[in-house]
């Protein structure tokens, strides 16, 4: 730890002054600061999150590099494949069981459009674990599919 006057501040070119400054540049561990400001809270990580008339010791955040190959890499080519084609095939089956159910009662019960965009987003919905009413007829169908899923992202990570 470093003692100086006072506890830093932040320049226009992002850099600070004083404790704050050598903590932010990895000379130091840590700083001592008497108040928050919103600069301080972007930038280093606060021992306390109550306000006092009292030492707070800080730590510089790290710079966290984004990576945008992450989204892709946990799954191998074949297993994206085989996810893709599952959500395909739950698809179709489900515009056949709906259009099935409105043969036996009334052909008009739900049109083309609307049973193609429910087959489309109730799959869409449950992967990404938003609530969605699923179709009559088809929570068997539903349930098998996302045990499949499970297995899938599970093992093949």
């Amino acid at each position: 730890m470093v003692i100086a006057r006072g506890s830093g501040q932040k320049l226009s070119n992002g850099t600070w002054t004083l404790m704050l400054g050598k903590a932010h540049a990895g000379k130091t561990d840590f700083a001592c600061m008497c108040a928050y400001s919103r600069d301080r809270v972007e930038d280093f990580s606060m021992s306390t999150y109550l306000y006092g008339v009292t030492g707070e010791f800080l730590t510089a955040l790290p710079g966290t590099p984004i990576n945008r190959k992450v989204l892709i890499s946990p799954f191998t080519t074949g297993a994206w494949l085989l996810l893709g084609l599952s959500i395909f095939l739950v698809t179709i089956l489900t515009y056949v069981i709906i259009m099935s159910g409105n043969g036996s009662q009334d052909m008009q019960l739900h049109p083309k459009p609307q049973v193609w965009y429910i087959s489309i987003s109730t799959p869409i919905a449950m992967f990404a674990d938003q609530s969605v009413a699923i179709p009559k007829n088809s929570h068997k169908i539903f349930a098998l599919w996302l045990f499949y899923n499970l297995v899938m992202s599970t093992c093949y990570r």
